[in-house]
């Protein structure tokens, strides 16, 4: 049985050294090859498949897209587009790139990462031991500075701020249809499950 599936999502905006702003972060071109090549030495010993999504913003050489398909399982690349149907600027474009990316997740345990994160681990042991967290929770996630603790964000309601710059879950907790049917009508969200803080991130979904 197959069992982890590694989701890794990059892009190739203009190269960034520094964090500047929500969404103007680190972009570095190192994070397209030795990032997916530290996520394959993650996984070593484990039965998994790496797939990356990559939102071309600036075209990628031929020697790093060659060494991309090298290291991925699954290489899904897609010129950087933020219309949805008749919708020029649709605000959750990044979020639909989240969504087929884990689509294509077939293993029993579905590990994501964004670009800009390297992991490390001296022993598979950390891994197996969240794989039995989540016989007891849905995710495990790493949400913020100040993990393991949770930023406690009373816009939220009680709930805990997440990000998808790392979790992971079982594939089957997540109904990928039925986040994308919120992503794409958040009146029918709002109605079947309301929140105190409506955010059209996935992560949040």
């Amino acid at each position: 049985m197959l069992e982890v599936s590694v989701v890794v999502n990059v892009d190739s905006r203009p190269e960034n050294g520094t964090n500047k702003e929500m969404f103007k972060g680190v972009v570095n071109r190192d994070f397209l090859v030795d990032g997916l090549i530290n996520k394959r030495n993650l996984f070593k010993g484990f039965d998994f498949e790496l797939i990356c999504f990559l939102d071309e913003h600036e075209p990628v050489d031929d020697k790093t897209i060659s060494h991309m398909r090298e290291v991925c399982d699954t290489l899904i690349i897609r010129k950087h587009d933020k219309r949805f149907e008749d919708i020029d600027n649709f605000a959750a474009f990044n979020d639909l790139n989240y969504l087929q990316t884990l689509f294509h997740a077939r293993g029993k345990y579905l590990w994501h990462f964004d670009g800009d994160v390297a992991a490390f681990t001296e022993s598979p042991e950390p891994i197996k031991e969240y794989h039995a967290l989540l016989e007891q929770y849905d995710y495990v996630s790493y949400p913020s500075i100040w993990s393991p603790n949770p930023v406690e964000d009373a816009s939220f309601g009680g709930k805990y701020w997440v990000s998808t710059r790392f979790f992971c879950c079982k594939r089957s907790t997540l109904n990928l249809g039925e986040i994308l049917k919120c992503q794409l009508d958040y009146d029918y969200w709002k109605t079947t499950y309301p929140v105190p803080r409506l955010c059209h991130w996935t992560e949040h979904i």
